[in-house]
């Protein structure tokens, strides 16, 4: 089965815009001092005293503030692990 050359544009253009907005938000954390850091679209919060004024509704919602100034509405999920895991 060959691939469509449009379709496979489409996928590059998807992921620059989604490495684009990721971006955003990783600066936006660090110029807010976060100690973040990214695995493809998510970012990952330390636990550490840099970070206890950060709650994951911040973060959810930069990326809310930051899509919404694209006129894109993002899909926000939030997993907390702890360090015995």
């Amino acid at each position: 089965m060959a691939l469509n050359r449009q379709g496979t544009n489409l996928a590059r253009v998807l992921m620059k815009w989604e490495s684009i907005l990721i971006q955003e938000v990783l600066t936006e954390c660090y110029k807010r001092k976060y100690k973040v850091v990214h695995i493809h679209d998510a970012i990952i919060v330390f636990d550490c005293e840099e970070n206890k004024e950060v709650t994951s509704e911040t973060v959810a919602e930069l990326f809310k503030v930051i899509y919404f100034k694209h006129k894109l509405q993002p899909t926000v999920s939030i997993k907390a692990y702890s360090k015995a895991a």
